[in-house]
């Protein structure tokens, strides 16, 4: 492909983001925007769409479109679309920090699917805390690490 239209691409995906996932969109635009990324990606706009789900899962202000976005990153991952550590980083701090439960636990979950040994370390962590759902869905994630 000439550098040209790569460029064109990256351009077009920085206005579809924008206009969807960065602006006042509605809940459900947001949502629809995070879905279609998991979709599946160009990898070479791998880190742009990256950065772009870490944004949405440390500072959207619907828990709603943050777990999408935690879900997003594991799908990504699991394609093998994404290098995956600045998701992980990324779902390490949400599953540990994110002041939603749902955020928390999709978070936990994603982090099943990448073996990285951070991961192993949050989930042990995790596994102990004083939310149910969230030690619930560490365990089951830590389980699934271990299988293979």
């Amino acid at each position: 492909m000439e550098p040209q239209s790569v460029a064109r691409k990256d351009n077009e995906l920085r206005i579809w983001m924008n206009s969807n996932l960065f602006s006042n969109a509605s809940t459900l635009t947001r949502i629809r925007c995070l879905l279609d990324l998991c979709d599946g990606i160009d990898p070479a706009d791998g880190e742009f769409t990256v950065s772009a789900l870490i944004q949405v899962l440390e500072k959207d202000v619907d828990p709603i479109v943050r777990h999408e976005a935690a879900f997003a990153l594991y799908k990504l991952y699991n394609r093998g679309q994404i290098s995956g550590e600045h998701a992980l980083e990324a779902l390490c701090n949400s599953a540990q920090n994110d002041s939603s439960v749902v955020v928390r636990h999709e978070s936990a979950e994603s982090l099943g699917f990448f073996r990285f040994p951070q991961a192993f370390e949050v989930l042990n962590q995790l596994a102990y805390e004083s939310e149910p759902d969230v030690a619930a869905t560490a365990r089951i994630s830590l389980e699934r690490l271990n299988e293979n």
